[in-house]
């Protein structure tokens, strides 16, 4: 690959990584309940979460889709529920209090928050889509292993950075003291997203 055509497939990666969707939605809700510290363990396990749909897109991901279309209705159902769940978990805790993050703290533990990363990757079509019909697609047949493991380096680094700096942002004391004093209606819209994307995708064609 040319050095302009991976510029280019950084450039369409990173700005794929910045759209909203529901990681962002997670990762912004999560930073401003439970700190900064685990909103930067989310940050690495949606970077490793994202370097494993590159490697599954350059090993043929996008075969896969074309032979066995029932592949994607069972990733997008699977998908949907695990989005319905997580909204669900919303507004059933709208009305919870924040938690108090001292410093050095982390409400949710490290393994929990890179496990709700690796999930909420793995269910969010929008990332299989993306890798799987145009990431795999900018990659020249026949690219060395040297290349591709920097292309999956290069897929984690801008996950990653993106994440935690939405981290970084709504973590912020002012930004978390806004959130706590519309924590309810904001859960509660959060949650409703969360559940009608979760329908959308789990029922769509």
């Amino acid at each position: 690959m040319t050095l302009a055509a991976l510029v280019s497939l950084w450039a369409l990666h990173l700005a794929a990584v910045a759209s909203p969707g529901p990681t962002f939605a997670v990762a912004l809700r999560l930073a401003a309940v439970e700190g900064l510290r685990v909103s930067l363990v989310y940050a690495f396990g949606v970077g490793i979460g994202g370097a494993l749909w590159a490697l599954a897109a350059l090993t043929g991901l996008g075969l896969l889709f074309q032979l066995l279309p029932s592949a994607m209705l069972a990733m997008k159902i699977g998908g949907g529920l695990f989005l319905i769940w997580i909204g669900l978990q919303g507004w059933r805790h709208a009305r919870a209090p924040l938690p108090e993050v001292a410093a050095g703290a982390m409400p949710r533990s490290a393994r929990s928050a890179l496990r709700l990363a690796l999930l909420t990757q793995a269910s969010n079509p929008k990332t299989a889509l993306f890798f799987g019909a145009v990431f795999a697609a900018l990659v020249p047949a026949g690219t060395g292993w040297p290349v591709l493991g920097g292309l999956l380096a290069m897929v984690l680094a801008n996950e990653f950075l993106w994440f935690a700096l939405v981290g970084l942002v709504f973590s912020r004391g002012p930004v978390r003291q806004t959130y706590a004093r519309a924590k309810t209606a904001i859960d509660r819209l959060f949650g409703g997203a969360m559940v009608a994307l979760g329908l959308r995708l789990a029922t769509q064609p």
